[in-house]
């Protein structure tokens, strides 16, 4: 039986198929997983059978292909019940499937259907007798139940809803008019909108973005022009509608994670270590473009921190550890950007390990090595063809990794840090721009060129003068300053370019622009700097 939605197409189709349903039951079963309610459901079981079932049943009940079989509803549910599971656990973890399909932006209408049919059911995946729980009411539970707190609680198997169930609930004319109506306003809320006028949208908006500042830079010279309130009327709109047009390329993060969840637990089986992946912050937004960017570069970085990094059970239990390692996911805004945070608690980088791998590549000496810091040697994992795995796997010891996620992280204006220590674990953080369409700079300016340095890596200006406070000194005819008690190296601009106009500039009266860059701090040295600007 195909499950319709007034349209000829049914939900399955609607709502894109397999590949939504999974990402659904995803999302959903993360959350489920950190619900401390009804994640004693599932001690013991089986996860990757049970989100196998969750699938085929979804498939069934939005009218797409028939892979449940015929299955007592009973037996699947009976250990779950058997360990308490009630109603509210029920409520919890059908809100938890509301959730998954919110995230997958599901269309109102649609989600408001599935629900209905889950709830329906609710009496025969509980195993108990049907005792007068109607379509209508079911439906009107999931409409106003607690479906947006939390996630459905099963045990083994999920609740394979019966063909005969699923097609009473559809058929069934359950709604009055005021529901329909409600329904309908809830679904009109918003609209699907292809990306490539999005895209002709956010050119436009650049395209006056442009034109606004070169206005407002002829005003400047031009204190009592009349045109000065309409143009101040003009740039406060037009800002307005910038903020406004980049709101639609946002999009969670928790999108670009929905498959992590899967990824852990098959890593989990193929290196037989017990792995728990914890996930803060799946809704802090950043660009589509940024998010598809570092889908790659996150994946590899869990690869690595459950390969690499976690011990297994024997070595944690030896080291006084918990037998389940954790690996924590962490996502918030500082300053404009998205700072990510992949950390473990395993093992920690092996300096001697890394140490011995610099030698046998020939990247640096004995002697090189003994005046480097820890921090400095760990910095060589993000060498090209650079790994410590003993041998090579499906997993890891391609040579492949690390040197590729700094690559990528770079290409999109970002950085990646990393700090570890030994017996605790490692971090890393990848400080990435909220969007691509918008880049802070600030104007520098050389032998009378004009330079852009992206704000993400600018800490602060700074003037040194011949007799000021701060002063450029040198160390071996290389120019340094004495910022706050520590040295700063400093590079001139003027030089790194070779801008030679035969100007003849003193370095020690200068304009300096502090960036970081990763885990390394220097100055810039040039001739002036300008205010900083947004353009897009």
């Amino acid at each position: 039986m195909a499950a319709k939605s007034g349209n000829a197409q049914s939900i399955y189709e609607q709502i894109g198929g397999m590949g939504t349903i999974d990402a659904v039951v995803e999302v959903m079963f993360s959350r489920v997983m950190g619900d401390l309610r009804i994640k004693h459901l599932f001690d013991g079981v089986n996860m990757d059978r049970l989100q196998g079932r969750m699938r085929e049943y979804l498939s069934l009940v939005c009218g797409g292909p028939n892979t449940f079989g015929k299955v007592d509803l009973k037996c699947p549910h009976a250990a779950a019940v058997g360990r308490g599971m009630n109603d509210s656990h029920f409520d919890a973890f059908a809100g938890h499937m509301q959730a998954g399909l919110n995230a997958l932006e599901v269309p109102a209408h649609l989600a408001a259907m599935i629900m209905a049919i889950v709830y329906a059911s609710r009496d025969e995946i509980m195993g108990r007798a049907e005792s007068g729980s109607s379509p209508t009411n079911a439906a009107a539970h999931a409409a106003s139940g607690p479906a947006a707190e939390a996630a459905p609680a099963p045990e083994a198997e999920p609740a394979p809803v019966a063909t005969k169930t699923a097609a009473a609930a559809m058929a069934a004319p359950a709604k009055s008019e005021a529901t329909e109506t409600k329904d309908s306003a809830v679904a009109n809320q918003s609209i699907r909108v292809n990306v490539e006028l999005l895209e002709n949208l956010m050119t436009m908006v650049s395209e006056l973005v442009l034109t606004r500042n070169q206005v407002l830079q002829i005003l400047r010279k031009q204190k009592d022009s009349e045109f000065a309130g309409p143009l101040q009327r003009l740039n406060h709109v037009t800002s307005e509608l910038q903020e406004g047009v980049m709101k639609t390329r946002m999009q969670p993060i928790g999108n670009a994670w929905s498959k992590l969840p899967r990824l852990v637990r098959d890593l989990s089986h193929e290196l037989k270590k017990k792995i728990e992946l914890v996930m803060i912050g799946q809704d802090t937004e950043l660009d589509r473009q940024v998010l598809e960017m570092i889908k790659d570069p996150l994946t590899h970085m869990v690869r690595n921190s459950a390969d690499h990094g976690l011990e297994g059970p024997e070595e944690r239990r030896r080291a006084g550890k918990p037998e389940t390692g954790k690996v924590t996911l962490n996502a918030y805004h500082e300053g404009g950007h998205i700072i990510i945070e992949i950390s473990d608690d395993g093992r920690g980088l092996a300096i001697d390990k890394i140490k011995a791998k610099i030698l046998q590549n020939g990247l640096a000496s004995e002697s090189e090595l003994e005046q480097m810091s820890e921090q400095q040697i760990q910095q060589y994992v993000f060498k090209a063809g650079f790994s410590t795995a003993a041998k090579v796997t499906s997993v890891s010891g391609r040579g492949v990794g690390m040197d590729v996620v700094k690559t990528n992280i770079e290409k999109i204006g970002g950085t990646v840090e990393m700090r570890s220590a030994a017996g605790k674990g490692t971090t890393f953080v990848i400080k990435i721009p909220l969007t691509l369409a918008i880049v802070s700079a600030l104007i520098v300016e050389c032998a009378s060129e004009r330079f852009a340095i992206p704000q993400i890596s600018v800490v602060e200006l700074v003037r040194a003068t011949t007799n000021g406070e701060l002063k450029v000194e040198r160390i071996k005819d290389t120019p340094v300053l004495r910022l706050r008690n520590r040295l700063l190296p400093l590079v001139s601009l003027r030089k790194l370019l070779q801008l030679d106009t035969g100007e003849v500039k003193s370095e020690d009266d200068t304009f300096i622009v502090v960036t970081q860059v990763g885990t390394y701090s220097f100055g810039i040295m040039v001739d002036r700097c300008s205010i900083p600007r947004k353009s897009l």
